[in-house]
């Protein structure tokens, strides 16, 4: 299973102190280099950062190569690149908290979130 994260969902994980909860759901969690940087900026809270300075194993930073339409570009750059990344892998799932990225997806037809996509799917909002 291909799961991608935008930075949200790890940053409120390692600041709650439950961040293994991801390895324990899933074997491996992929975010874009936007999201690494935005987790390890110096204006990310300190835990955050002391987190990101030694990366589990199960967390790999990966490289977008999707061009994005002008849609996404509206949103921030761990976002764009968290969607643009899941798209570009096929993911199963993507983690995030945003409406704007779940609307993206919507039209786009291309996101899951919080499920496997052989389970409900974005395009049934009813399913939510």
């Amino acid at each position: 299973m291909i799961i991608v994260s935008n930075t949200s969902p790890l940053n409120y994980l390692i600041l709650i102190g439950q961040i293994n909860l991801l390895p324990a759901l899933f074997q491996q969690i992929i975010i874009p280099q936007a999201v690494y940087g935005e987790l390890s900026d110096a204006a990310a809270p300190t835990p955050v950062q002391a987190w990101m300075a030694t990366p589990p194993d199960w967390l790999t930073v990966q490289p977008v190569r999707q061009p994005a339409d002008a849609i996404v570009n509206l949103l921030d750059p761990g976002e764009r690149e968290a969607i643009l990344l899941a798209q570009q892998l096929n993911a199963d799932l993507i983690l995030t908290r945003r409406h704007e990225s779940t609307s993206h997806c919507h039209r786009k037809r291309t996101c899951h979130y919080g499920h496997s996509r052989n389970s409900r799917s974005s395009r049934n909002p009813e399913a939510h």
